[in-house]
């Protein structure tokens, strides 16, 4: 069994106990309040002054457990991710008994550990069942990743990655700050294409969106979403640009950084009809 195959699997299986819990517990609408999961499963929830290169991290001591957050925590969309991802370190088999959860990287860290309790937490957050239906009954836009943030009560990092991984566009997400890619998540469509050929980069090309999104001014536009048609190798080095066409959609996050949505699509044989997503929004 290959690594990679390994891995995923090990994600499922995080993922089937969050799907689990939920069943036992009646909970099928959103938004899901990991505090009452908590609760009921006798884990104690405090707020602490402690170190704040953490977001939280969970305790055990006899046969009890605690998960303490970081009063510094502002926003209660990490708070519900942060409860959720202990949780899922209290309930997956072979975890450690203590763990602590860096603010850097949480919601996609590379350490086996913590993405099974990342796959746990956003199962449990943003169920599958629940979640795919609005990712297939709307054309891919930042809008829908909004809407599952503003639905399930999770942050737009975690809502944006959530998309990727249930979208059936050849899409990815990546969150950029100073020119520098923190992160990229792909759909498994493009993860596994042949044909696109994705790869994840370190800095951002000059011609994409979010590099000029970063020579604007990001602050004045927190709120808002730019979108167009990019030059394929801005985002898609390897690719022949005389075949595919690339479109990135960007806005600001937290603390300067760009949330950026990029999918790419076969060019239309002369006499297609017009790109179907040319006039979205």
């Amino acid at each position: 069994m290959s690594d990679h195959f390994s891995l995923q699997r090990s994600l499922e299986d995080a993922r089937s106990y969050a799907t689990e819990l939920l069943t036992e517990y009646g909970l099928n609408s959103p938004p899901i309040n990991p505090t009452v999961i908590a609760d009921r499963l006798g884990i104690i929830i405090r707020e602490s002054d402690g170190d704040d290169r953490y977001e939280g991290c969970l305790l055990r001591f006899g046969g009890k457990a605690a998960i303490c957050l970081n009063r510094q925590i502002n926003s209660i969309a990490r708070k519900n991710f942060t409860i959720a991802h202990e949780i899922g370190h209290f309930l997956i088999p072979g975890h450690s008994r203590e763990t602590r959860c860096l603010k850097d990287g949480f919601e996609y860290s590379r350490q086996k550990e913590e993405m099974q309790a990342n796959a746990f937490a956003s199962e449990l957050l943003m169920p599958k069942g629940l979640v795919l239906p609005l990712v297939q009954s709307r054309d891919i836009s930042l809008n829908v990743i909004k809407e599952i943030s503003d639905t399930f009560a999770t942050s737009l990092t975690a809502s944006a990655i959530r998309y990727a991984q249930l979208s059936n566009y050849y899409c990815f997400v990546s969150v950029s700050l100073n020119n520098e890619i923190q992160y990229s998540v792909p759909s498994d469509d493009l993860r596994d294409s042949t044909q696109y050929k994705y790869e994840q980069l370190s800095h951002l090309s000059k011609d994409s969106l979010a590099y000029s999104y970063f020579e604007t001014e990001p602050s004045s536009v927190k709120t808002s979403s730019i979108r167009e048609e990019v030059l394929t190798s801005a985002w898609f080095p390897n690719l022949d640009s005389g075949r595919v066409i690339c479109f990135e959609e960007c806005m600001g996050l937290r603390r300067g950084e760009v949330l950026s949505l990029v999918w790419v699509q076969d060019k239309p044989s002369y006499g297609d009809d017009d790109d179907e997503y040319s006039d979205d929004e």
